[in-house]
């Protein structure tokens, strides 16, 4: 599971927005920063304009695809997959081919 979140709220004189946060059960961790938070409460966290935050719950397994796809008109062929520590995950990746809906288990 992950959370993203824009952030809107107002900036400081030093270009920093507090975001106030809840997150559910759980260990997350920032996923830019790998710092580790614990789960069912909230957190003031800061960020400037042009961050996003972006909080990955431990055990997760993230697809993306490689750097060099730049639209959906090409096939992938190659996958990175990314482990966030901590627990036991699993994941289900589906492919379809954008055209008729027909999809595959990939992982």
């Amino acid at each position: 599971m992950m959370i993203v979140s824009a952030v809107s709220e107002k900036v400081d004189r030093n270009g920093i927005a507090t975001r106030k946060m809840w997150l559910p059960k759980g260990r997350w961790y920032d996923y830019f920063t790998g710092t580790l938070l614990q789960g069912e409460r909230s957190y003031d966290m800061k960020y400037t304009e042009s961050e996003m935050p972006m909080l990955v719950r431990e055990g997760a397994v993230i697809a993306q695809s490689m750097p060099d796809i730049k639209d959906l008109q090409h096939e992938q062929n190659c996958y990175i997959l990314e482990f966030m520590p901590g627990a036991d995950g699993s994941t289900i990746l589906y492919e379809d081919n954008g055209k008729t809906g027909d999809e595959r288990v990939v992982l």
